[in-house]
């Protein structure tokens, strides 16, 4: 058996041949398919804008005649860019499969779902790396919308759970109190348990009927 040639790579099932996945062709050399049921006017600008990006990412898929199979938006955005030439993958295919590709192409596309969070994910980590996301096809709502995170409002506590107001404390520090002969000196630092003394003193003071002393608190 002979050696392939250097365009050529044969393997145990398969000869597949080097062939270049597209090339450049001038634009009037394409022609869309007329009876293309693919509305695609809309998405012109968003498709313009990410080729004015990005550049061609994937080539247009025409037949030899040079019926666009896939890519008639890409081409339209190609005009509407004043470009001369476009990349070209060519497939030889009948008129049935050329149209049966055509409408493959388009419908098998929307079978695939967005995982919202993790597209919000994303979307975020580029943000914040500084990346442009404009001409990624979503619109400045819809960016906005992914961006935001879940707003979790606070519990309110009720009424009844609400830790108590804090008051003003009555004893004043380095103060000097007469608890019924008792003296007792507000610390610079003790307000508050100062006047919890005088008024247990006061308390008890009461219920023996006994005079609590200038320094009670009620």
């Amino acid at each position: 058996m002979s050696d392939p040639t250097p365009t050529e790579t044969t393997t145990s099932q398969h000869t597949a041949t080097h062939e270049p996945a597209a090339v450049w062709v001038p634009v009037a050399e394409l022609k869309a398919w007329q009876a293309n049921p693919r509305k695609n006017d809309h998405a012109v600008p968003e498709v313009a804008a990410s080729i004015r990006r990005f550049g061609f990412a994937s080539p247009i898929i025409a037949r030899p005649c040079g019926e666009v199979i896939a890519g008639h938006t890409r081409l339209k955005a190609a005009l509407e860019l004043r470009m001369h030439a476009v990349p070209v993958r060519f497939l030889d295919l009948s008129d049935q499969e050329a149209h049966a590709l055509a409408l493959a192409d388009n419908k098998i596309g929307e079978i695939s779902r967005w995982d919202r969070d993790g597209l919000g994910s994303v979307l975020t980590d580029l943000a914040t790396d500084g990346v442009d996301l404009d001409g990624l096809g979503w619109s400045d709502d819809e960016i906005n919308r992914l961006l935001d995170a879940p707003t979790i409002e606070p519990t309110r506590p009720a009424d009844d759970d609400k830790p108590p107001q804090a008051t003003q404390a009555d004893s004043v520090p380095f103060e000097v109190y007469d608890l019924g002969g008792h003296a007792l000196t507000c610390g610079p630092n003790d307000p508050a348990s100062c006047d919890a003394i005088r008024r247990q003193w006061t308390a008890y003071a009461r219920a023996l009927g006994i005079s609590p002393g200038a320094g009670s608190l009620d």
